[in-house]
């Protein structure tokens, strides 16, 4: 998915003339700078700079055009020359609040972020009751990840007016960003309370509960902005960001795209576009996107480490390599692409990095976010050295960060599951007999995640007549567009109105869009996981369609499932007892889904596939009904894009290291094996 961008909320550069600091200003130089002013917001900045630089050619100590000519200068590109005509205004008159704001402004956009908060601290000095000046304060300091200072920053200038809604704002994206999520939300909604066209607050509190899981919520809020501002690029990325997570790549992809067409020389606006194409799986236009905004903005970070993710994700390691150490050079301690290079490279236990990783988790001043990406980048380190109960502490920390940021009851996952058995009982079946389209196009790959699902499609992707697609929600996708948002929220209840053109249709559809993927290819994988939720469907759209049912055992399944840092919200994951619950729903389904439908699934088991790969990989093409190939025993020397969690292994040779792995963590996992151990009703 592209990120869900946080937004902060700033005041524009003073624009009036401090006509109390001009030096004596004549009656014609005074009606000269109000003309100025006059041009200057009627955005014509050319005609207002030759005026104020007249101005100081009679009078080359007037602070007053000095400082707008500096920011007509900086509003044109200029940012070196307007900064130096602010430092000189400031050299001829230091004491006045407004200069060294309206300079820290300009430096904050240059991203000179130490130099800004200088100046702001001047500014606050010589004006201590200027709400805007803290709030602007606040702003850079938060772009320092010094949350602490600028919550209290941003409540310094909530003292001063409890009702500005910018302070507001930017305060809840604090309070976002500290993983105090619902003193946010209150935040975020008290701005839009004062002020109900806020587009940050708007945006932030979109963005908020995407980060939530909630996508619809954030959907309601994001449209409302962008209505106000169709062209906000914040806007725009944050809401294509949630269009992907509901499943309508079509209009994720559109959005991110129209954003960079407003915005031609953003390199934010090509940054996001990559994303979301790397998300829908076109790697290479993702690639593209990535260089195109490196072009606009040489040795940005972000692009530099979402460009290693593609890399790494398509197997050029060395090149991720270097865009990761370029990365390093901009922010030598970002915790985010430290985990990513040891995922590359593993470091020991026993390095001076890790010990300097392991101090920076202690540092309190690292936000969540980040903290979570150490704890679960450590705890790899730590088991890879065998040191198992340190590990184990990192794992069970880095969890319990991620799971209590989102609301989440297994008693829902219960009620679908008892729902999804209900409507897909046997008599459904019988009822809709010889339903759906002929087509044998698709392989189906499917389990909980972490059960062998990319290893499978990997021995698959390596057949001469078979396209590896990756995780695609084109199922999701269409039952959503054939029911529109809120009537799916009722699926599966809303099959039992399907008729059996209605579910041809969809098999008709689901395919046209698999073979947009392959070309050619006479047979295409989709290894989306939780598919397995949606094995009834398939059966009535594709009846011919392989379905492909990856099983592990279920202590080393979980475990494997604990130990990822998921980019996806998988809200069971993070909590032993949840995890082991909801894996119970998913064994009790697979088998309603064998008994109502026998025959229709292959049980693939990772650890006979471990055990014996030339046997199994036999099994897998006969069930498949495709020749023997060869290639497939070679898997791993397959050259594909891979954007799973598994990326890394699936460029090895099998392994057996993970069988039986559990076993090292049994003493830390007994709320998992309670769990597990509990039948379902």
């Amino acid at each position: 998915m592209g990120r869900k961008k946080k937004r902060q909320s700033q005041k524009p550069p003073h624009r009036r003339p401090p006509g109390s600091t001009a030096s004596a200003p004549q009656a014609d130089v005074r009606m000269a700078l109000q003309q100025g002013m006059s041009l200057f917001q009627s955005g014509r900045l050319q005609e207002a700079e030759r005026l104020f630089n007249s101005i100081l050619a009679r009078d080359p100590k007037n602070i007053s055009a000095l400082q707008l000519l500096g920011i007509v200068v900086f509003q044109q590109g200029r940012s070196i020359e307007g900064e130096k005509l602010l430092r000189k205004a400031i050299a001829l008159k230091p004491g006045i609040a407004e200069l060294h704001y309206n300079l820290g402004k300009m430096l904050d956009e240059q991203g000179k972020l130490d130099e800004a908060v200088e100046a702001f601290r001047k500014a606050v000095r010589l004006d201590a009751k200027n709400e805007w000046i803290y709030n602007d304060l606040g702003t850079v300091l938060v772009k320092l990840g010094k949350l602490g200072e600028a919550e209290t920053t941003l409540r310094a200038s909530l003292e001063i007016n409890q009702n500005n809604a910018t302070s507001l704002s930017n305060l809840g994206l604090v309070l976002w960003q500290s993983d105090r999520l619902d003193e946010a939300v209150e935040m975020l909604e008290r701005a839009l309370k004062i002020a109900p066209s806020h587009v940050e607050a708007l945006s932030n509190l979109g963005g908020l509960h995407l980060g939530r899981g909630e996508p619809e919520k954030a959907e309601g809020y994001l449209r409302q902005a962008v209505v106000i501002e169709p062209e906000n690029i914040d806007v725009l990325n944050n809401l294509a960001c949630t269009i992907m997570e509901i499943g309508n790549q079509g209009e994720a992809i559109a959005l991110a795209r129209k954003a960079t067409e407003y915005h031609p020389k953003s390199a934010e606006a090509f940054l996001n576009y990559g994303r979301v194409l790397f998300n829908v799986g076109d790697e290479n236009g993702a690639v593209e996107a990535y260089v195109r905004a490196l072009e606009i903005s040489p040795g940005n970070f972000d692009v530099l480490k979402s460009l290693g993710v593609a890399l790494v994700n398509q197997g050029r390691f060395d090149e991720a390599r270097e865009y990761y150490h370029e990365a390093l050079k901009i922010k030598p301690h970002d915790p985010g692409v430290h985990v990513m290079l040891m995922r590359i490279d593993p470091p020991d236990a026993s390095d001076g990095e890790v010990a300097e990783l392991e101090q920076l988790y202690r540092n309190r001043e690292i936000s969540v976010e980040d903290k979570r990406l150490l704890a679960f980048g450590l705890a790899s380190v730590f088991e890879k050295g065998g040191e198992y109960d340190k590990a184990f502490g990192y794992l069970d920390d880095g969890n319990g960060l991620k799971r209590r940021s989102y609301e989440y009851q297994l008693e829902d996952d219960k009620a679908f599951f008892l729902k999804l058995k209900e409507v897909f009982n046997a008599a459904f079946f019988q009822e809709h007999s010889g339903c759906g389209i002929e087509d044998r196009t698709p392989i189906f790959i499917l389990g909980m995640p972490r059960s062998g699902t990319t290893v499978t499609e990997q021995i698959l992707a390596s057949h001469a007549q078979v396209f590896g697609a990756g995780e695609l929600n084109y199922l999701k996708q269409l039952l959503m567009e054939r029911c529109d948002t809120n009537e799916y929220k009722r699926f599966p209840g809303i099959a039992v109105k399907f008729t059996d053109d209605d579910f041809r249709q969809l098999g008709v559809e689901y395919v046209n869009r698999l073979k947009e993927q392959c070309g050619s290819t006479e047979r295409v994988t989709d290894k989306l996981p939780h598919n397995f939720l949606h094995v009834g469907m398939i059966r009535l759209m594709l009846p011919n369609a392989k379905v492909i049912h990856c099983r592990r055992d279920p202590m080393d399944n979980c475990l494997s499932i604990f130990k990822k840092d998921f980019k996806e919200l998988h809200n069971y994951s993070h909590d032993q007892s949840e995890l082991g619950g909801y894996y119970r729903l998913y064994q009790d389904l697979m088998g309603h889904w064998h008994r109502v439908l026998p025959g229709f699934m292959l049980d693939f088991q990772y650890e006979e596939l471990v055990a014996d790969q030339e046997s199994m990989t036999r099994r897998l093409l006969e069930f498949c009904e495709l020749p023997w190939d060869e290639n497939c025993l070679q898997f791993h020397k397959t050259n594909r894009a891979v954007r799973t969690a598994s990326r890394t292994q699936v460029r090895k040779k099998i392994y057996s290291d993970s069988v039986q792995l559990w076993r090292r963590y049994e003493r830390h996992l007994k709320p998992l094996i309670d769990a597990l151990s509990v039948e379902v009703g």
